[in-house]
């Protein structure tokens, strides 16, 4: 039992892979995203978590998808840096005895500490 703690078993979720591509509902200059932001964020929270360079956030991506048999693509590490600047992601990555929790844009803060503090 004590061995399985040291586990570590990722996947995209069904609501993720669904939801991998943009939309791209508005009209804007220049070429439209590939990815959705819930695509980006997703890579950049394993990037978070495992402290990966974007080069090394995009073979882990490709690795994962490959892993599960997933027909879909992964953002290079150029789009993986230019969205991040973008999209302004806050993350906070939480470990405890019940496990890992991701936590975005000062949520754990709120959560530890109460709301105004």
């Amino acid at each position: 039992m004590l061995i399985s703690r040291g586990d570590i078993t990722l996947w995209f979720s069904d609501e993720v892979i669904d939801a991998w591509e943009h939309e791209n509902a508005e009209k804007r200059a220049g070429h439209p995203f590939v990815y959705s932001d819930l695509a980006i964020e997703t890579l950049l929270t394993i990037r978070e978590l495992f402290r990966l360079s974007y080069r090394q956030t995009e073979g882990f991506g490709q690795a994962l998808a490959r892993l599960m048999n997933a027909d879909m693509p992964i953002p290079d590490y150029i789009s993986l840096q230019k969205r991040a600047v973008g999209l302004g992601v806050s993350i906070d990555v939480v470990v405890d005895s019940t496990g890992l929790k991701v936590f975005g844009g000062g949520e754990w803060k709120v959560k530890k500490h109460g709301a105004g503090k």
